[in-house]
């Protein structure tokens, strides 16, 4: 069975906290991350990520979490 797990330059995401400061929004952790078990549900994530940094966000600040977002990918895990 395979999970997906979101990953930006190969750290693996582990949280998010998008009530947080942006540039604390996405904490990555050696050993615990977040897992989804379809593509699916990871990409929804993501979208749902972008979409707050467009609502939450202006200027700079926006451009900079949607672009760092848009870097992300989704790697499969097989346990």
């Amino acid at each position: 069975m395979s999970t997906f797990i979101i990953v930006e330059r190969g750290k693996k995401l582990s949280g998010v906290y998008t009530n947080d400061i942006p540039k604390n929004w996405f904490s990555f952790r050696k050993n615990d991350w977040l897992t989804y078990s379809s593509k699916e549900e990871a990409k929804e994530d993501i979208n749902y990520f972008y979409n707050e940094a467009t609502s939450c966000l202006s200027g700079d600040m926006r451009a900079k979490i949607q672009n760092r977002i848009l870097n992300f990918s989704i790697n499969e895990v097989t346990q």
